[in-house]
């Protein structure tokens, strides 16, 4: 049950370390070596992507079932039920959406993280403004519960 680069010649197994990027320098033993360790790694992040799809701050497409077509959203929090809730590019509207009616756009580029006692700005819905707030604490969900600044 070996991988079967053990079966390539040197001319292909340097073929194939040019094609993924790596070192194509060294006896065929370290070729052969050198791709099972990238065949792993591989592995290991795709298995990870599948266990933690979306983070916050992902740009995602995502479906609008009720008109069938994709928009841009950014994910705000993971429900932990195969849920996120998501805001829309466009208007800045929250909508729960199923992760399967998703696809990655791209990776956030640092996770967002605030802690107890940050100051922060919140979005209050019914008024659709921005007020000062503190953080109380962070949910389970990833969320944040915060306390208005003006009680």
């Amino acid at each position: 049950p070996g991988s079967g680069y053990s079966r390539l010649t040197v001319g292909q197994l340097k073929a194939k370390c040019a094609e993924l990027g790596l070192t194509k320098s060294g006896r065929k033993a370290d070729l052969v070596a050198r791709l099972e360790a990238q065949a792993a790694v591989s592995v290991a992040e795709a298995s990870f992507e599948l266990r933690d799809e979306f983070h916050v701050g992902d740009k995602v497409m995502a479906l609008l079932e009720e008109e069938e077509e994709e928009y841009e959203a950014v994910v705000q929090c993971n429900n932990g039920d195969d849920t996120y809730l998501i805001s829309w590019t466009e208007d800045g509207y929250e909508h729960t959406q199923k992760a399967e009616n998703m696809r990655l756009l791209k990776r956030a580029e640092k996770k967002f993280q605030f802690s107890a006692g940050d100051k922060v700005e919140g979005l209050y819905h019914e008024e659709d403004t921005w007020y000062p707030a503190r953080v109380k604490c962070i949910n389970d969900s990833g969320s944040y519960t915060i306390l208005w600044e003006d009680g």
